[in-house]
């Protein structure tokens, strides 16, 4: 597709891969919207990560019962002397690095609700990997 004011052959070129029209398309023709899958946490701000010197994406909050949730992540915490104690922070999605929020949701943008992703995390100076099995995001 060509966004074009001029109604021209020329202006910006969008491309999407065809494995994506073929899974989203048919679920719009259907449902009115496209899937689109959710980890179920939220992520605190990259600014603030590259701030305090961290790499990844910092899991700032993990919606209770949520994929995330399910899968043992842990949030960030603020403890009662103001303290913040990290929890994990996302490193990879399958083995594909993610350094800010941007690349993980690309990432995600490629998966259907109900797929099973593996996330590398650092975790009080440890990898662990877990894995998720990815809802619908509402």
């Amino acid at each position: 597709m060509i966004a074009s004011p001029s109604g021209v052959s020329a202006g910006i070129g969008f491309a999407v891969p065809v494995d994506t029209i073929n899974r989203v398309v048919p679920e719009i023709m259907r449902t009115g919207h496209g899937p689109r899958a959710s980890l179920g946490m939220g992520a605190a701000s990259d600014r603030w990560a590259r701030s305090r010197g961290l790499r990844g994406v910092v899991v700032a909050q993990v919606e209770a019962g949520g994929p995330a949730a399910r899968a043992g992540i842990h949030e960030a915490r603020v403890s009662d002397d103001g303290r913040v104690d990290l929890g994990d922070v996302i490193m990879a999605l399958d083995g594909k690095p993610v350094s800010t929020q941007d690349e993980l949701a690309m990432q995600l943008l490629g998966r259907a609700p109900g797929e099973t992703v593996r996330l590398t995390l650092t975790r009080a100076g440890k990898t662990v990997e877990v894995e998720v099995t990815l809802e619908a995001l509402l």
